[in-house]
């Protein structure tokens, strides 16, 4: 009975999950580095140019990426006014999209209850928890590279239904129209095009490029020719001609915008991608650049903690080829060839791996859907234990770490430094919400007479409650010290309105946050000289440089300025006015 009751409402559950952990906390704290102040000032700049074809950076060209997510979040903005809270919506909606994607491969692929292990699982995976709540684009190329490999997932298992479905009904083939039968074929073409036409629109040629080859590369590995001579030329074209559809007439219009031209084209679309692919000291400089194995070290953080789940799987057979068409193992091994293609170009970050974990998820969702079955064994069960464990020491080691910090006690490493500046109140608030509606939970699953909840209910509802407790409480609560909204505007207002507001070799946080913040474009001289040069114009008396970058300033401009405050932007993190002496 309690298994009939989760499939009938499968999807009402997924859907409630993906809704309370991606909306808990984001409208309770500021913008945090390192990208969320860019992605949210490059969006504001966006609304004040119009909806531009070429995103700025105070009011340079920023043409790492398409503009398409800061054309969304201009749109955001214009409708409910510019604020964290609202740079996160974006992000909120496509994180709430994916993993209802996830859902939808998963029930494509087993059933019902594998398409709500799967969202669970996304939901619960901790770089895609992380990356969900911030204002970045990399969650919304996420949501069009899993809708792309779940019209893949079409063209593959057409040859297996999906359980359930009408289509596993004895004669429910012949009963279809040619034009219904021509459009299931077409329809999954259709939505690849659209989806690479959009990815390419927020990520250049990295998007389509995630959302066709690994699939493909999937295929090819389980040596499934037919399913790749059928697929790989129609999903080429329907790609290409997506892209050119929806990217020709942005390329055009930054080809004709004042102060863009070809060159700023070439820059997007051919410089950028390029020097990220092969390296050099700008992205060495940014962090990006890391060796062809360092996937290998970090994938089992980024998908963790259901990365405890692999031996599991593996020894399960959801993984085997002969089981469900080896639609399973499809998933998994997209999952690992999107790896693989991330680790060639130089440029690599842990959220680069994000748009490949729904169907990374799919494959852990339908092992997990399976657990208590029949076909499940000793090894699941320890995997459940294990992983429920591990949700229940962690946040009890949050509890008791929060009640010692508020009395006075002192943490270990940087989680001391920041004790002092915690408002405390912010984890009580949402530690009662997420008891509250724990509460209110167990009381409707006590109604259900007899029920004994499965082990992987258990381990799920854990990490549900560990991930709900993060982001309404845990994230709030260090708001404080890592908030840049009161340093911005405590910046800005040491500079006059009438003066230029200029700063030395600022870095692309201080740029966007200052701006945001303040209103106040903060225009950067990346050269003392040039700095110097400014202030002797007379434009200006006042010059902005980050802590770290006071060895920038050569002697002569030292003897011209006079500090006139530290300001403290974050616990770690301090900016510089200085003014001309008289």
């Amino acid at each position: 009975m309690v298994s009939r009751a989760l499939s009938r409402n499968a999807g009402r559950i997924a859907f409630a999950i993906a809704v309370l952990l991606c909306v808990a906390g984001i409208f309770q704290q500021g913008l945090w580095t390192p990208d969320e102040p860019r992605e949210a000032e490059i969006g504001r700049e966006m609304l004040v140019s119009h909806f531009s074809a070429m995103p700025t950076l105070g009011e340079v060209p920023f043409l790492e990426k398409p503009p398409l997510y800061a054309w969304i979040t201009a749109a955001f903005y214009a409708a409910f006014g510019v604020s964290a809270a609202v740079a996160r919506l974006p992000a909120a909606l496509c994180s709430i999209g994916a993993i209802w994607v996830a859902y939808l491969m998963g029930r494509r692929v087993a059933g019902r209850l594998a398409g709500l292990a799967s969202a669970v699982v996304l939901a619960t995976m901790w770089q895609f928890s992380e990356t969900s709540h911030k204002a970045v684009l990399d969650i919304a190329l996420t949501f069009f590279v899993a809708a792309g490999h779940l019209a893949f997932l079409a063209t593959y298992g057409s040859r297996i239904p999906p359980s359930g479905c009408k289509a596993d009904l004895p004669g429910a083939t012949a009963q279809r129209s040619p034009t219904a039968e021509s459009w299931n074929r077409m329809s999954p073409y259709i939505a690849i095009g659209v989806l690479s036409g959009l990815a390419f629109l927020t990520k250049a040629w990295i998007g389509p490029a995630l959302l066709c080859a690994p699939p493909i590369l999937a295929a090819a590995a389980m040596r499934d020719w037919e399913y790749v001579k059928r697929v790989l030329p129609r999903a080429f074209v329907a790609a290409v001609l997506g892209v050119a559809i929806l990217g020709g007439p942005w390329v055009m219009a930054l080809a004709n915008t004042p102060g863009g031209g070809w060159p700023a084209v070439k820059e997007c679309l051919v410089t950028e991608y390029v020097g990220r692919s092969v390296g050099g000291d700008e992205f060495r400089k940014q962090g990006h650049a890391n060796p062809p194995w360092y996937y290998l070290t970090v994938t089992l953080v980024i998908v963790a903690p259901w990365c405890l789940a692999l031996p599991a799987m593996l020894k399960s057979g959801a993984l085997s080829r002969t089981w469900r068409g080896g639609r399973a193992l499809w998933c998994g091994l997209t999952f690992v060839a999107g790896v693989v293609l991330l680790s060639v170009p130089s440029g690599k970050r842990d959220l680069y791996l994000v748009p490949m974990m729904p169907v990374a998820a799919v494959a852990v969702g339908v092992w997990l859907s399976r657990v208590g079955s029949r076909r499940g064994g000793a090894w699941d069960r320890m995997t459940c234990r294990a992983i429920t464990a591990l949700a229940w020491t962690v946040i009890t080691v949050i509890g008791l770490g929060i009640a010692y910090a508020s009395q006075g006690g002192h943490l270990p490493g940087s989680a001391g430094d920041l004790a002092p500046h915690l408002d405390y109140r912010h984890f009580g608030c949402g530690a009662i919400v997420v008891g509250v509606t724990c509460l209110a939970a167990a009381i409707w699953v006590r109604r259900v007479k007899g029920f004994v909840p499965p082990a992987p209910v258990r381990t799920t509802w854990a990490l549900v409650m560990l991930f709900a407790l993060l982001h309404a409480a845990v994230r709030p609560l260090l708001d404080p010290p890592r908030d840049l909204s009161a340093g911005a505007r405590q910046i800005a207002s040491l500079v006059p309105e009438n003066e230029r507001f200029v700063a030395l070799d600022a870095d692309e946080t201080t740029l966007a946050f200052v701006p945001f913040y303040s209103g106040r474009i903060l225009e950067n001289f990346e050269t003392a000289d040039e700095a110097l040069a400014a202030l002797g114009s007379g434009a200006t008396k006042y010059l902005v440089v980050m802590d770290k970058d006071i060895r920038k300033l050569t002697p002569a401009l030292k003897r011209r300025l006079e500090l006139v405050k530290t300001v403290e932007i974050t616990a770690t993190r301090e900016v510089n006015v200085y003014a001309l002496k008289p």
